[in-house]
């Protein structure tokens, strides 16, 4: 049950970051490519933080810090 709940999170996190992609390539105005890039950064970094949780490796936990 816990793995496809890691699996599904990851899942979800990559469906953000295509939306956040499209948000930075088609966004109308500076804020909004702007707001797209952000989300994308954060995305990323939670993509990290829960690859870090399914492997059970810790290696890249600090480059979140």
């Amino acid at each position: 049950m816990t793995e496809t709940i890691e699996y599904l999170t990851l899942a979800l996190l990559a469906v953000a970051g295509l939306l956040a992609l499209v948000r930075v390539g088609r966004g109308g105005s500076l804020p909004d490519k702007v707001l797209g890039a952000d989300t994308l950064i954060l995305v990323l970094a939670s993509g990290v933080a829960a690859g870090a949780g399914v492997t059970e490796d810790t290696t890249f936990l600090d480059v979140l810090v």
